[in-house]
């Protein structure tokens, strides 16, 4: 049989028992356990934690960096296309809150791929918030997975490395969700899961996914830059290496090269793409030079 392990169902939360989070004594200098353990500190990480620690469970999130947030914050992919007026769940608590911070719903329109753009840290800064006001939350940074306890076919919790103590660390878990990018947890415990796109006569969506593929999003470079005003030298330093052809077709601006895909914009226009509060400006979007087209598993 293989291990079971829950991916981010969080109606079962509800039935754990309600043990505390309490020190362990065995051979890991820092062992707990708790009701639910959550690896992974992006933006379903942390929502799977705080509607786990408001449903009265004890809870863990370890995340594997500073930041929580994940592309909407450490990525730098602060600019999102959808769900602007989804006026429900965690997610409109994070909108009222940028709301709140810049004064307006208004000005988070500053761009035209979306109504809700925002910089990084403000992001960041949110999210944290959200989380320290959960009691029974308790979050844990920098902090690798290192991999899953299991007996049998059953996850019992994880193992972790910590990036600033370098120390190991046991946490057991009546339940683990795995937050992670890539589903490490979940390959670890030797579970079973989907790679890939499937098809809509499959899940029954509506999505122009005609058959079932292996196809995952190329990994994309994003940058966020600032505008410093007129007369400033805030040139960046020519990298080692660095050749503009690279970037060629990016916007019509800077086109030489006929083979390539004509772009559909200028320089300004894909600037404004993902224009932040705040005089910054989110690269994303040209059609050469961000993205790196591979099979990132």
């Amino acid at each position: 049989m293989k291990p079971t392990l829950s991916f981010l169902f969080l109606a079962v939360f509800g039935l754990f028992s309600m043990n505390s989070i309490e020190k362990r004594p065995d051979s890991f200098k820092n062992a707990y356990k708790t009701d639910v353990l959550v690896i992974g500190g992006g933006t379903g990480g942390v929502a799977a934690a705080i509607q786990s620690a408001r449903m009265g469970a004890n809870t863990i999130l370890v995340a594997d960096g500073p930041w929580l947030g994940g592309m909407l914050s450490a990525a730098g992919v602060s600019a999102t296309d959808g769900n602007h007026e989804l006026h429900s769940g965690i997610w409109q608590e994070f909108v009222q809150a940028l709301i709140k911070h810049y004064g307006g719903a208004g000005k988070l329109a500053t761009g035209w791929v979306s109504n809700t753009q925002f910089e990084p840290h403000v992001a960041d800064s949110i999210l944290k918030r959200m989380v320290f006001a959960e009691k029974k939350l308790q979050i844990i940074y920098n902090t690798q997975f290192v991999g899953v306890i299991r007996q049998e076919n059953k996850v019992l919790g994880a193992r972790f490395d910590n990036q600033l103590s370098n120390a190991l660390m046991e946490i057991r878990a009546n339940q683990t969700i795995d937050a992670t990018e890539l589903g490490d947890v979940m390959a670890d415990a030797r579970a079973d899961f989907d790679l890939g796109m499937e098809s809509g006569s499959l899940t029954g969506e509506r999505v122009g996914v005609t058959a079932t593929n292996d196809i995952v999003q190329d990994l994309t470079y994003v940058a966020i830059l600032k505008d410093y005003g007129r007369g400033r030298d805030c040139t960046i330093a020519k990298p080692a290496g660095y050749d503009p052809r690279e970037f060629d077709g990016a916007s019509s601006n800077y086109y030489h090269d006929s083979l390539r895909r004509k772009p559909t914009v200028d320089a300004q226009k894909m600037l404004n793409y993902g224009k932040l509060p705040g005089g910054k400006y989110l690269i994303n979007w040209p059609i050469y030079g961000n993205d790196t087209y591979l099979n990132v598993v």
